[in-house]
């Protein structure tokens, strides 16, 4: 078990059953340049971004990328969370900016501990 939890900003506040599940899963470590998702992609979990940047953009009719956001520590993917919660495809794309440390939760984990 990884105590990542403790290092995640926000979730300090978890009651100790949640923490003791999320303590379950494992960071990785992704590469600059690494897509975590594209469109029309289901949507598998929430991301946790420990350290590093996402960013998440579309691609316009030129071509050309459009920056929506960037995902910090901290924050979180408007993209994902409409996924989850709304069950939404993609429709963007998201991509490492930088060298970035991740966990996953898990789609079932996700919508488990927003009920509890």
């Amino acid at each position: 078990m990884t105590r990542w939890p403790e290092e995640a900003i926000g979730l300090q506040s978890l009651d100790p059953g949640a923490r003791a599940r999320l303590t379950t899963l494992t960071p990785v470590e992704i590469a600059r340049g690494t897509p975590l998702f594209h469109p029309g992609d289901t949507v598998k979990g929430f991301v946790v971004v420990l350290a590093g940047r996402v960013d998440v953009f579309l691609t316009g009719p030129s071509g050309r990328d459009i920056l929506l956001y960037a995902v910090e520590p901290g924050g979180s993917c408007v993209q994902t969370t409409l996924g989850l919660l709304g069950g939404e495809d993609y429709s963007g794309e998201a991509m490492a900016a930088v060298d970035c440390r991740i966990v996953l939760i898990p789609k079932g984990m996700f919508l488990a501990l927003m009920e509890a």
